[in-house]
């Protein structure tokens, strides 16, 4: 699950499934944005590190975790050191944090237990969940159409810790490149603006003569008319004796 064109389908599906409704396509770009940016899709690897050294001490793959969804810390005691202290369906992988960084720990290395997934099906459903349902606003931010707007609700409700204006920016690119794969206009903005409402047409003004509607006068005088007839043609032939 490496494309855009996947990652709508999974995203498009995942939204229907859990919501009951037809995604916008700025909620698509949005929550597609935000799943390329944190694991392209489910499909980027996982590495645990060595705090010091930063060297690779092991990579997980085909993790199908579309949003670098997190279980909980490890705990050895409870799960055992065979899974680096995590429990079932979870992979223990270093994250980083502003709040970890020490002088020790110049990074903000951490390492922490990642959700694992079955299949992509069941990983964005719950995706959507823990980013949409778990997080107050953030759904409603998605209608502005704002990247900012989007990536301080995810700040304020704890989703991710990097500056707001560089995470905004990160959504604002990865809508764009989404938009451009897949030949649909770029319906994200940093400010975002309103849904375009199509514009009421005024009703034609008719013109006399030009199939206008016909007025009671018109009919009176048609009437009128219509009672005169046989009166002017006696007239007429009166005056063709005389």
């Amino acid at each position: 699950m490496a494309t855009h064109a996947q990652g709508r389908v999974g995203i498009r599906a995942a939204w229907v499934a859990l919501f009951g409704t037809e995604p916008t396509t700025r909620e698509l770009q949005i929550v597609g944005a935000v799943s390329a940016l944190e694991s392209n899709y489910g499909d980027a690897p996982y590495r645990l590190l060595d705090h010091k050294t930063r060297d690779v001490l092991f990579v997980h793959r085909d993790t199908k975790n579309p949003g670098a969804i997190q279980c909980c810390l490890p705990n050895e005691d409870k799960f055992g050191p065979a899974s680096g202290g995590c429990p079932e369906n979870t992979f223990l992988a270093t994250d980083r944090s502003p709040s970890k960084v020490t002088a020790a720990n110049p990074d903000g290395f951490y390492d922490v237990c990642f959700k694992r997934f079955a299949t992509y099906e069941e990983a964005f459903r719950f995706y959507l969940k823990t980013l949409l349902v778990g997080r107050r606003g953030v759904k409603a931010a998605l209608a502005s159409g704002s990247s900012r707007l989007v990536a301080r609700k995810m700040a304020e409700t704890t989703y991710h810790q990097t500056p707001v204006e560089k995470y905004a920016g990160a959504i604002q690119t990865n809508a764009a490149a989404i938009a451009a794969s897949l030949g649909e206009p770029l319906a994200v903005s940093l400010d975002g603006k309103p849904e375009p409402r199509p514009t009421p047409r005024p009703l034609p003004v008719p013109r006399p003569g030009q199939g206008s509607p016909a007025s009671a006068s018109d009919s009176i005088g048609a009437v009128a008319l219509l009672a005169l007839a046989p009166l002017v043609y006696i007239l007429m032939k009166k005056r063709r004796r005389s």
